[in-house]
């Protein structure tokens, strides 16, 4: 077998934990890599995995952001919850440091990935009123970040039943509601029944229904549209 090529440059700590199966060891002052695992790396590697497994515990017992999101995006990708949990703690991490750059991801299944590294849950909603189980997260930030609303009916016998169709409604925003309600009702749009109230992220809201009837004739043409009154950042930065 031929003598492992000397790697310079390169500390224990750093490189390890990239490689699988490899064990290093040190002779006069190089870095040199094995073929064969050892005790000692295979050691090095379960104790690395020690605060990952501690991650697990609590999500089931104290579920956090990194859980519901999990749940969410898990039917959508081919990666396991492990890598899913490191994706998401470098995601977080770049944000909060504010690290300039972009992040791509080469090689989409069906998105799951992605969604994770984009999604960040802002809040949960539930209404028995409106039979709904309902996480609000956002993508992107500032005023022009977009908000996407994640839901599931608390029963799925009832109405209304949020999840009889992939996409439930399209949101708006309005920098009038009130006036915007008026004036679309005299000009015959039709709104479902409710009026305006306030909505899962706090917001005032009301909708235009999917179908039109006698004595309202124009309709979301079979889509259910959300009309939120936007806040004063949100204007101004439309504007």
């Amino acid at each position: 077998m031929s003598q492992p090529l000397p790697i310079s440059c390169v500390s224990r700590h750093s490189f390890h934990p990239l490689i699988k199966g490899v064990e290093f060891s040190f002779m006069n002052h190089e870095t040199h890599l094995s073929a064969y695992p050892t005790f000692s790396s295979k050691l090095w590697r379960r104790m690395q995995d020690i605060p990952w497994h501690m991650a697990e515990i609590r999500d089931r017992l104290l579920p956090g952001e990194f859980a519901r999101l999990y749940s969410m995006v898990h039917p959508y990708t081919m990666c396991g919850r492990a890598r899913l949990r490191r994706l998401y703690t470098g995601v977080r991490y770049v944000v909060e440091k504010d690290i300039a750059g972009d992040i791509v991801e080469c090689g989409v299944a069906f998105g799951g990935s992605a969604a994770l590294m984009g999604l960040t849950l802002k809040s949960n909603f539930v209404s028995e009123r409106e039979n709904v189980d309902e996480d609000v997260c956002a993508l992107g930030q500032g005023p022009l970040a977009v908000e996407v609303d994640l839901m599931q009916p608390l029963d799925a016998n009832k109405k209304p039943a949020v999840h009889a169709t992939p996409l439930n409604h399209v949101g708006l925003w309005v920098d009038d509601l009130p006036g915007a309600v008026r004036w679309m009702s005299a000009r015959g749009v039709r709104f479902a029944p409710g009026g305006i109230r306030k909505g899962a992220s706090g917001y005032d809201i009301c909708f235009i229904h999917p179908k039109g009837n006698d004595q309202f004739p124009l309709s979301g043409e079979g889509v259910l549209i959300e009309l939120v009154q936007a806040p004063a950042d949100v204007v101004a930065a439309l504007r």
